[in-house]
């Protein structure tokens, strides 16, 4: 009973310690300079900055580039 009871609390801290990993991603505030000035994306995180900043965003049919910073 004992080696189980150690097992189960070994694969808890394991799990805890995978999940903390995958949520701790990098978040930004990110905007793109329209027409009329600066518009807040909001904030983004993990792999959306990334596809934000190389694909940039598409209003009534004109792409615009996308900054994020880190705040």
């Amino acid at each position: 009973m004992k080696n189980f009871r150690n097992l189960v609390g070994l694969t808890v801290l394991i799990g805890m310690a995978a999940l903390s990993s995958c949520m701790k991603f990098d978040c930004h505030a990110c905007h793109y300079e329209g027409p009329n000035g600066d518009v807040s994306l909001g904030k983004k995180c993990g792999n959306e900055v990334e596809d934000l900043m190389a694909t940039g965003v598409d209003v009534d049919g004109t792409n615009y580039e996308v900054h994020c910073h880190r705040h």
